[in-house]
């Protein structure tokens, strides 16, 4: 199995008490393959998804996607962010002022799709998270589980290739996650990866392999349930 995400050697350090957070962290996510990162509190199992986004920088170690190390190149980077890779965030990280369509819509900007696409692009996936009806309400009258779910069809808006999410499922009732399994399940179908952060057995059940993160270093690669 080719790979879409790799770390080789990975190390992250902060100043302060958190000190070393990734020491030397090697692994990889297969194309196709849904993999789920456990682990404590402060194991580092966010910041290895901000460092797969490019949403940081590792200290030492080899970050590749598909093959490509990750640019320090600030227009690559800022390309690979945009059409490279979705990113569910745990917070959601929705801009308040936006609609939930509005949301969806703005990770297309500047792409290859015209206006009524985009449009057409943000109603399809309102539907696939059960969220018609609020298209046109701000995230700050929402409840966190819609929240949520707009979030993961902002993060699939540009059909990426590899897809990281921080606690997709934490907020949602079983029927409602089953769904959004099934949306990120659907990417690993279509020839994507996805790697998640979770405590969650409803998505480790579901997913190919489950990596356990602990004090910074990977202690077991389990396959999935």
């Amino acid at each position: 199995m080719s790979s879409a995400l790799e770390f080789e050697q990975v190390c992250k350090t902060y100043p302060g008490d958190r000190g070393v957070v990734l020491d030397r962290v090697t692994f990889a996510v297969g194309v196709g393959e849904f993999v789920v990162l456990e682990g404590p509190s402060g194991s580092g199992k966010s910041t290895t998804l901000h460092l797969a986004g490019a949403l940081d920088r590792p200290d030492a170690g080899l970050i590749t996607v598909h093959g490509r190390a990750l640019s320090r190149h600030r227009r690559h980077l800022d390309r690979y962010r945009r059409h490279e890779v979705g990113i569910i965030f745990q917070l959601h990280n929705l801009l308040p002022h936006l609609d939930a369509q509005q949301n969806i819509e703005v990770v297309l900007l500047g792409g290859k799709l015209g206006r009524s696409q985009r449009h057409e692009r943000a109603r399809t996936l309102l539907n696939q998270v059960a969220l018609d009806a609020q298209a046109n309400v701000r995230p700050p009258e929402l409840s966190g589980g819609e929240r949520q779910r707009i979030a993961v069809a902002r993060a699939l808006a540009n059909d990426p290739k590899l897809v990281l999410a921080d606690e997709p499922t934490g907020s949602l009732d079983d029927e409602t996650a089953a769904a959004v399994i099934g949306l990120l399940r659907a990417v690993c179908d279509a020839g994507g990866s996805v790697l998640a952060v979770s405590h969650d057995p409803r998505l480790t059940s579901a997913a190919d392999r489950v990596l356990q993160l602990v004090e910074g270093r990977i202690v077991a690669d389990q396959r999935g349930a």
